[in-house]
């Protein structure tokens, strides 16, 4: 059996971890949709949009 604190602890540092790796993911994301738009000239923000939040949706799965 795992004692109560141990698993409090691993559950502390997985969700610290979860919300580095969401955090570094959301980052990586948005640069990548910044350099889409300015490659395209902002002529196609909208389906930018739609694929960054497809590709965070399927990240975060």
């Amino acid at each position: 059996m795992v004692h109560p604190s141990l698993s409090t602890v691993h559950l502390h540092a997985t969700s610290l971890w979860t919300r580095r790796w969401t955090r570094t993911t959301d980052a990586g994301l948005g640069k990548a949709a910044d350099a889409a738009d300015k490659a395209t000239g902002g002529g196609h923000g909208d389906q930018i949009d739609k694929a960054e939040h497809a590709a965070d949706d399927k990240i975060g799965k």
